[in-house]
């Protein structure tokens, strides 16, 4: 008599290994599912989620100028259990790690409203983090979020200065330093006239104090676009 045998896979975070029932393709173990905290209400003018009830009037980061985005939305905490998921799917992907982070998109509010869009744009990473990965992050993440929301993927910036050593010290430097830093890319002029009156969707993998993703909006907004919405796969928190 043959015993049949549940087959297993391990975690895609603790590496402990997980039974699958039939039909079913788990990428974490209960433990570690627990500690993946999906992202609330955003706030509509920082973007962070300390903000009471995500208003704009209640921002408690007033001194950053507002930026030409309608909404913010994020799909989960980056603590220690969704910071590792991501640093694998970043430097060494798998088919596993690409479902988890598919479903995340799938998931997150703003695909989940079903809101059409004409471009999805991502956010240029920067040329020092692009050499330690195998593709841009933003690039794959606006490719599957194409796939969910059947919208194109336009890329508009370009990277000014390509041979940039260091990557920028996010960590040590305050969100009012940020803010006044110039970017490190710039948007392609050539490409403005396809913004023209079109909801974009603008995609970058994490989500830190935000100025990025504000000073694409400010570019974005100089060729009069009909709506800008901003997706991150995960935001982090401060520890």
């Amino acid at each position: 008599m043959i015993e049949y045998m549940a087959p297993f896979s391990l975690c895609i975070v603790c590496s402990d290994h997980i039974t699958l029932s039939s039909g079913s393709n788990f990428s974490t173990c209960n433990r570690c599912s627990q500690h993946l905290i999906k992202t609330g209400q955003l706030c509509d003018r920082c973007g962070s989620p300390s903000c009471p009830k995500g208003s704009g009037n209640d921002c408690t980061q007033p001194w950053i100028s507002p930026a030409p985005i309608d909404s913010y939305s994020s799909c989960i905490y980056l603590n220690q259990a969704g910071y590792s998921i991501l640093l694998q799917w970043k430097n060494k992907s798998s088919f596993r790690t690409n479902n988890l982070i598919l479903d995340w998109l799938r998931n997150s509010k703003i695909l989940k409203s079903k809101r059409q869009f004409d471009w999805i744009v991502p956010i240029p990473n920067h040329p020092f983090r692009l050499r330690r990965m195998n593709a841009p992050p933003s690039v794959r993440l606006s490719n599957s979020a194409s796939r969910v929301t059947d919208s194109p993927v336009l890329s508009v910036f370009k990277i000014i200065n390509s041979n940039s050593k260091t990557a920028p010290r996010t960590s040590q430097r305050t969100i009012l330093e940020r803010e006044q830093m110039a970017p490190y890319f710039k948007l392609n002029p050539h490409m403005g006239r396809f913004l023209i009156d079109k909801k974009i969707l603008l995609i970058d993998d994490v989500f830190t104090t935000g100025s990025t993703a504000r000073a694409s909006a400010r570019m974005l907004a100089a060729f009069h676009p009909k709506r800008i919405d901003f997706l991150s796969l995960g935001i982090r928190i401060k520890s």
